[in-house]
């Protein structure tokens, strides 16, 4: 729900709640300290004309699974 503060600034919240629970939609189990990373590199990545939306939180999760995969081939390559 859309808050307005005393200055009459527009605050629209999303929690790691909600991002877990667009992973779930994606079939994605999330952990709280993932659901929080994903949610800073929201923050620090998105696109003001946009926004966030489920659709931006859907490409951020599949990112950071994508990312998470790629390291961990990456680790399994450089033990190996």
């Amino acid at each position: 729900m859309p808050q307005i503060d005393k200055r009459g600034c527009l605050h629209i919240l999303w929690s790691y709640e909600d991002v877990q629970s667009k992973g779930m939609d994606m079939s994605v189990c999330l952990s709280k300290k993932d659901a929080l990373l994903i949610l800073e590199d929201i923050g620090r990545t998105h696109d003001a004309s946009i926004g966030v939306n489920w659709d931006v939180i859907e490409e951020a999760i599949t990112y950071f699974i994508n990312e998470r995969e790629r390291q961990s081939l990456d680790f399994i390559k450089t033990k190996g």
